[in-house]
C-alpha cells in the first residue's frame, strides 16, 4: 500500500519541524523558538509536538520561580495547542 505523496510530505514537514524546534530550543533564545512555535501552530493542526517541547523547556532549563509550578511550560503548551484546535475546528465549519 503506497502512501499519497501529499500525506507523506506532509508527515515529513511536521518530522522536520520537531527537530528544528528541538535545535532551537537548545541553541536560541526563548523568544525566539516560542514564535516558531506559534507559527507551526498555525501552520499544522493539533500540532502536539509543542507539548513536548514545553516538557523539554521543562526539563531542560528547570522551573520558574512563578507560583512553583515545575512543569509551567508543558501546561502553557497544552492550553496553547487546545486553544489552537479549538479554533481550527471553529473556524473550518
Amino acid at each position: 500500500m503506497e502512501i499519497d505523496p501529499i500525506k507523506k510530505s506532509f508527515i515529513v514537514g511536521r518530522i522536520f519541524s520537531g527537530i528544528l524546534m528541538v535545535f532551537f530550543v537548545l541553541l536560541t533564545p526563548w523568544w525566539l523558538y516560542f514564535s516558531l512555535l506559534i507559527f507551526f501552530l498555525f501552520y499544522f493542526d493539533f500540532y502536539y509536538e509543542s507539548v513536548f517541547i514545553g516538557f523539554l523547556i521543562d526539563t531542560l532549563y528547570g522551573p520558574l520561580p512563578l507560583y512553583g509550578f515545575p512543569f509551567l511550560f508543558t501546561l502553557l503548551a497544552t492550553i496553547i495547542v487546545l486553544v489552537f484546535s479549538f479554533y481550527r475546528l471553529g473556524s473550518h465549519r
